[in-house]
């Protein structure tokens, strides 16, 4: 019997071709379009998830109202990094990522002075408590080394990119924008495409401090951001409560 319908469903496509193809290509676009989308979805929804306990990660915001309209700033006053972790026990790890800068750096190979200045070089300012909140894997050096300032940790692309072989460029200088002098103290492992901090170049926070901290609660930057991890346990919305108006 399934032969006999298939018999017929055969002879049904080939009386009525035009039909037969419109409704099998429209089966086909919309299928590959379903696919399309089911992919793009997975790869959205993959950002970051690959660092440890992301459940307990958090970006600090302000609240801000304008025109009676509540909304979000992720700007955040430099005065906060010195008590906030302090204040609330609930908080593990907290670390501040200041990316309001450029991004001319510049080597000295052989005698001559080489310049890179790309769009694709995601650099920022950070401490070693980035690394206590965010997954990365050390290839040569470690995280403590932020502590100094003057300090920098690559990625094992720039690295390469710099000095040809990443396992060369621990204790090597690189000046940024012809301002400052900064020595390798780490290479981290390539970070994956699906971050929304593909940062790789990490200079010591404290680097610059009198030229790029300030002090008031009243000035930020949506450049200057800050990151926490609490601790296993804790209930977020009672914590989101309690720092409501800090």
């Amino acid at each position: 019997m399934f032969k006999n319908i298939l018999k017929i469903s055969f002879r049904n496509l080939l009386k009525n071709k035009a039909h037969a193809f419109t409704n099998v290509a429209g089966l086909a676009i919309g299928t590959s379009a379903a696919i399309v989308i089911y992919f793009i979805i997975s790869y959205d929804l993959s950002f970051d998830t690959y660092h440890a306990d992301t459940d307990r990660i958090f970006r600090l915001v302000q609240n801000e109202t304008t025109n009676g309209e509540l909304g979000y700033e992720s700007g955040i006053p430099y005065p906060l990094r010195l008590k906030f972790a302090e204040e609330y026990p609930e908080v593990e790890a907290l670390a501040y990522l200041d990316q309001n800068s450029g991004s001319l750096i510049t080597i000295e190979s052989d005698g001559n002075k080489v310049r890179y200045e790309n769009d694709d070089v995601h650099l920022g300012f950070t401490m070693p408590s980035y690394f206590k909140i965010f997954k990365h894997e050390f290839l040569l050096g470690d995280a403590e080394s932020l502590g100094t300032a003057g300090n920098v940790i690559l990625s094992k692309r720039m690295a390469e990119r710099f000095f040809g072989n990443y396992q060369d460029a621990l204790g090597k200088v690189i000046n940024y924008e012809n301002a400052v002098d900064l020595t390798v103290t780490g290479v981290i492992a390539n970070l994956p495409g699906n971050t929304d901090l593909p940062h790789e170049i990490l200079i010591a926070f404290e680097t610059g401090g009198s030229l790029r901290i300030w002090d008031s609660w009243t000035a930020t930057s949506t450049s200057v951001q800050a990151f926490i991890k609490v601790k296993p346990q804790v209930d977020i919305t009672r914590f989101e409560d309690k720092i409501i108006n800090y």
